[in-house]
């Protein structure tokens, strides 16, 4: 795969849905040996699909389907030389946005394959569910905790989910009420956090700081806008590349902290080390990594 960025759309040509349709032909068909009918399951027309191009070739696609008191993020296929390329991630990011903008009352879930389990993970979904197969292929459920301010308002309170006979899922795969509970305790425990957040470091005015004369004259006009880039990557809770960002940040200042005598190091140095290692523990409050 070429250098060429990843470009994902909403499908509204004939010609997008049939290459959507070969992606996940290629992938779930061909590549994982599922069965056609399962694949192609007749839900298709009451979807909104994604397709992610490199240049001119579609490469991969997702889809979101409305489910009661949920929309569920289905059928996320990219081909495999593609993979590893930013393409699953730009996809899943398309639908989160469309999903947050046109249902904001439903909750995001969606069946994970445990293969791919943690790029999911590094999305900021939520496993909710123990382990469960689908068309012969260990999965769990996950979801994607909203903005609190919008958790009062999900329908997940108040709407009920017909069981269709099956285990493990959510919706029209099951009416597991453990599943559904889980997925309550943690918007509950979101919402309590909130609580906790005035003890948090406040990034944005770091940002602020790290962008005055002084300071950018010091770190530089590149570390000033990475910095920056991580602020509004964790305050966004895109945490694969917040983290990405940290390392780099976090580096560079402590090697700046150790050339040379302590007492000769720049004070800006110290505020911007402290800055970034402040990136890193608001991430890891929201994640509940306290291990890091």
């Amino acid at each position: 795969m070429s250098n060429t960025a990843v470009e994902v759309h909403r499908v509204e040509s004939d010609a997008d849905y049939q290459a959507c349709m070969w992606v996940r032909r290629v992938v779930f068909i061909e590549e994982q040996q599922c069965d056609e009918a399962d694949e192609y399951d007749g839900l298709d027309d009451v979807c909104v699909h994604f397709a992610a191009s490199v240049g001119t070739n579609v490469v991969g696609t997702c889809r979101l389907r409305q489910l009661g008191a949920f929309i569920k993020l289905e059928r996320v296929a990219v081909l495999l030389e593609s993979r590893k390329h930013g393409v699953g991630r730009a996809l899943n990011e398309a639908a989160f946005a469309y999903a947050k903008e046109h249902y904001p009352t439903l909750l995001l879930m969606a069946h994970a394959q445990m293969a791919v389990l943690d790029f999911y993970g590094r999305q900021g979904m939520v496993p909710v569910s123990d382990v469960f197969y689908e068309v012969g292929i260990p999965h769990k459920t996950v979801i994607l905790i909203p903005p609190v301010d919008r958790i009062p308002a999900l329908n997940i309170w108040k709407d009920t989910i017909e069981d269709a006979g099956h285990t493990g899922g959510v919706g029209d795969e099951s009416d597991d009420e453990t599943v559904i509970e889980n997925m309550k305790r943690l918007l509950k425990d979101a919402l309590q956090q909130v609580e906790c957040c005035d003890c948090l470091p406040p990034l944005s005015e770091l940002a602020r700081l790290c962008a005055e004369k002084e300071v950018e004259r010091v770190i530089g006009r590149s570390l000033r806008i990475l910095f920056e880039k991580c602020v509004a990557a964790t305050t966004e809770k895109r945490f694969d590349e917040s983290a990405s960002f940290e390392k780099v940040l976090l580096d560079y200042s402590w090697e700046k902290l150790n050339t040379g005598h302590y007492s000769q190091v720049n004070e800006c140095w110290r505020m911007f080390y402290a800055a970034a290692n402040a990136c890193k523990s608001v991430r890891c409050f929201w994640i509940n990594d306290l291990t890091v």
